[in-house]
């Protein structure tokens, strides 16, 4: 008998955090972040600000085609409480 795959687009422990298939991954200092959501704005592809105030990242391990605006988040973060490890 085959085990099934995970969908596309979902952990391999079948959640629904969304990967990526990039190289970088983004790491969040919660200790530094204060959920201003300009992440979000700047790639809501990726971040989401939840309604008591946490920050969600989406996609940890984005694809290349979110590198740009990923970064953009990373410069304008106002806490620079986000980081990228390649």
């Amino acid at each position: 008998m085959f085990e099934s795959e995970p969908a596309a687009g979902f952990a391999p422990d079948g959640t629904n955090e969304e990967r990526g298939n990039g190289t970088m991954k983004i790491v969040i200092d919660y200790d530094l972040c204060e959920a201003n959501a300009v992440c979000m704005d700047v790639c809501p592809e990726c971040f989401r600000v939840e309604e008591d105030d946490t920050l969600t990242v989406l996609i940890e391990e984005p694809p290349e085609e979110l590198r740009g605006k990923v970064e953009e988040a990373v410069r304008l973060c106002p806490r620079q409480a986000i980081s990228l490890k390649e």
